[in-house]
């Protein structure tokens, strides 16, 4: 974090990442306009290039701001001892989903980096570092996996290539439908109950059944 902008109060710091965020999620490094981010972030120019060089500092800036917050935040909960993959899976979505509808815009802007890999100008350090950070990610998520709990009429690599597809899925309709809402009044209580019978219905179609 460049200096004068750690001194910012954290909410004045996060009404700006928020608008940058969002405004190179959209549409870009190329196309993304600092005048936007501007209007958006309630500053002027001027304070915008105090606190960042240029549009590559600020870009760059937003690039390790992200990284730091998903590897904190994120990859440390995902435990790759659970040998039941939908549970593990489960726990990694809520955690996501979770993270998403309090900062959708960091998740946003790491998926369009994914998206427009070989166009945007992530330096090669950055680059790197988020190349490491995905592949970590997978590796804890496939590793020491107990595919006998699975159907034996349906190849392993499969389910959890269905698992993935249905939990995005979800995860992308149940943040779409909270998007915006105020965390603090909301009780998600029902909305984790409904996660869970989804998960039910999941391991009834993929998992091999207990005998009774």
């Amino acid at each position: 974090m460049t200096e004068a902008f750690s001194k910012l109060e954290p909410s004045k710091q996060k009404q700006i990442l928020r608008a940058a965020l969002k405004e190179f999620a959209q549409h870009g490094y190329a196309q993304a306009s600092t005048n936007t981010i501007v209007k958006e972030a309630g500053i002027s120019k001027g304070m915008l290039f105090y606190y960042f060089t240029s549009k590559q500092d600020l870009f760059n800036y937003l690039v390790e701001y992200v990284l730091d917050h998903v590897e904190k935040g994120y990859l440390v909960h995902l435990d790759h001892h659970e040998p039941d993959f939908l549970a593990r899976y489960s726990r990694s979505a809520r955690i996501k989903m979770e993270s998403y509808i309090k900062d959708g815009e960091i998740f946003e802007f790491l998926g369009a980096l994914y998206l427009r890999q070989g166009d945007e100008p992530v330096e090669e350090l950055l680059r790197a570092r988020l190349d490491a950070m995905y592949q970590a990610a997978m590796e804890k998520m496939l590793d020491n996996v107990d595919s006998s709990l699975f159907r034996d009429d349906i190849p392993p690599e499969y389910v959890m290539k269905l698992t993935a597809w249905a939990m995005e899925g979800y995860q992308k309709e149940l943040t779409d439908k909270l998007r915006g809402a105020n965390l603090s009044d909301l009780d998600m209580r029902k909305h984790w109950d409904d996660f869970y019978d989804f998960l039910a219905v999941l391991r009834t179609i993929l998992y091999r059944q207990k005998e009774v």
